[in-house]
């Protein structure tokens, strides 16, 4: 078990994927996977930091 740090920041990384056309049409698209994904991170009081693209 890993130990705990108090008082350290928590961070939190998101990904998103789109596999159809239909699946960025039907309400499950980028924008609404990132926005469940800041809600989440939001409510547990974490930091999402941005991802670096390759």
């Amino acid at each position: 078990m890993r130990p705990r740090l108090h008082g350290a920041a928590r961070l939190a990384g998101g990904l998103y994927r789109v596999s159809a056309a239909e699946q960025g049409q039907s309400g499950f698209g980028v924008e609404a996977q990132q926005a469940n994904i800041r809600g989440y991170v939001k409510a547990h009081g974490w930091t999402l930091v941005p991802s670096t693209k390759t």
